[in-house]
């Protein structure tokens, strides 16, 4: 996408990520346990979803990149969802804002944050044992915001814009190139679609 960069973050010694615990209702067990404790043993927990938007010409655009296919899930895919796992102790709002500075390298406003609801995945086929709530957020980015951006190297290879009335479309027509849970995104995009 012309006039987006990428950064190259630099390596640091990976931590072990914990993440709160929940259960099928999403209500908390108040427990923590690591991130790849919670996929190996298919336990629930909260991750963000980010659905990054602009409007042109009063149409809404969605911010679409491709997964680095140095990633473990879905490398070389096309998303429509930024984000990642709300760290053990860290609420969903931080988790979002952190998200953002880490992937597009913006200074996220909180007050643009909208909260739309969230999507249970429980996806055995595509990604066995990952059972999530992903908390639904939109931001949406000012024109100084939109020249901000440095897409994170080691998360994103590219990104560009589609407007948000083709995605669906789009989702269906050319499923190979995307993320497979495609099931989820559209819920996503259904919630966002009821709450214009």
């Amino acid at each position: 996408m012309k006039g987006i960069e990428r950064s190259r973050a630099e390596s640091k010694e990976k931590k072990p990520e914990f993440v709160d615990l929940y259960n099928e209702r999403n209500e908390p067990l108040h427990k923590s346990v690591s991130r790849d404790q919670a996929h190996a043993e298919g336990l629930w927990h909260r991750t963000v979803h980010i659905y990054i938007t602009r409007f042109v010409n009063g149409n809404k655009e969605l911010l679409v990149h491709i997964r680095s296919k140095e990633k473990k899930q879905y490398p070389g895919k096309h998303d429509p969802v930024f984000g990642g796992h709300i760290t053990s102790g860290m609420d969903e709002a931080s988790t979002v804002l952190s998200e953002l500075t880490e992937e597009i390298g913006i200074t996220p406003e909180k007050e643009k944050l909208v909260y739309y609801g969230f999507v249970k995945k429980d996806d055995d086929l595509n990604a066995p044992g990952d059972k999530e709530f992903n908390m639904i957020y939109t931001y949406e980015l000012s024109t100084e915001e939109q020249n901000q951006i440095v897409l994170q190297e080691k998360e994103i290879e590219s990104a560009h814009w589609i407007p948000f009335s083709e995605l669906y479309t789009t989702l269906s027509e050319d499923k190979d190139n995307w993320r497979p849970s495609i099931q989820e995104i559209k819920e996503s995009l259904e919630i966002l679609s009821s709450k214009e």
